[in-house]
């Protein structure tokens, strides 16, 4: 899996100059979870013009999200990739309307592996669970 974006977790490298879309989005959905409602409620009242530029902008985020999605899930149809990452952002930014009680890391953890399974994909080990058991 060398050389995908989907995420930044060990094993998983990301391209030089290329987002770590899931912790990118993660992060925006944490830190500043008050955008989300706003731009939901007023992009309507936006003219026609920044209207436009917004949707552009949101086509090339979720373009970033295609890209190493179609890398790891070569079989997906277009149509279903475009879907899953509208659904997977659609999960992430709920999380704008909930007050979670888990600790920042716990619910970092726990969206990064939502977004995994959303997307179709086997989860990352999370930085933060104990190490799986060795076996001999």
């Amino acid at each position: 899996m060398s050389g995908v974006v989907i995420g930044t977790q060990p094993g998983y490298a990301t391209p030089p100059g290329s987002p770590p879309v899931i912790d990118f989005h993660i992060h925006q959905v944490l830190s500043e979870p008050w955008l989300i409602p706003i731009y939901q409620r007023e992009e309507g009242s936006l003219p026609a013009g920044e209207r436009d530029r917004v949707r552009e902008i949101l086509r090339t985020y979720r373009a970033a999200w295609l890209e190493p999605l179609a890398r790891l899930r070569p079989g997906l149809r277009a149509e279903h990739a475009r879907t899953t990452v509208v659904c997977t952002f659609g999960m992430l930014n709920s999380n704008a309307y909930h007050r979670s009680t888990l600790p920042e890391r716990a619910l970092r953890d726990l969206l990064t592996e939502l977004s995994w399974r959303t997307l179709g994909l086997s989860a990352p080990p999370s930085p933060s669970s104990p190490p799986p058991a060795h076996r001999t």
